[in-house]
């Protein structure tokens, strides 16, 4: 075997071996999306941004129709074994979140809680004063 047929048959391997990544890599993204789907009042509005993949684990942001049929804003979630989380359950989501997550999805997160805090503070201060 000559040095261009060695050296096209790793580019082939090597072709393989990433096509096959990125179809697992898929495959990880569309199961993590069926999972957010069940913890949704409307699956089929969802909207998803800024998905990483860490082995086992898929993060990132959805936004979707809420039971009102409005769009309820981004919130994070994280898919990990089959089984979905979304921002909104428990205080230990947030700290999971930014550990695993890649920096886009982290950084409008964090905005999105402060925004959310910041609500929060203001109607509670709103009623504090009423």
């Amino acid at each position: 075997m000559d040095l261009r047929n060695l050296l096209a048959s790793f580019a082939i391997l090597g072709c393989a071996a990433a096509c096959d990544q990125f179809g697992d890599r898929g495959d990880k993204v569309e199961e993590a999306k069926s999972s957010v789907g069940l913890l949704l009042a409307d699956p089929s509005s969802a909207q998803f941004s800024d998905i990483a993949v860490k082995g086992d684990v898929v993060c990132g942001l959805v936004n979707a129709k809420n039971q009102f049929g409005a769009y309820s804003g981004l919130t994070g979630f994280i898919v990990e074994n089959g089984s979905a989380q979304l921002g909104d359950d428990g205080p230990d989501f947030f700290g999971k979140f930014l550990k695993i997550c890649d920096e886009p999805a982290k950084a409008k997160f964090m905005a999105l809680d402060v925004a959310r805090t910041r609500q929060r503070v203001d109607a509670i201060t709103k009623a504090l004063k009423e």
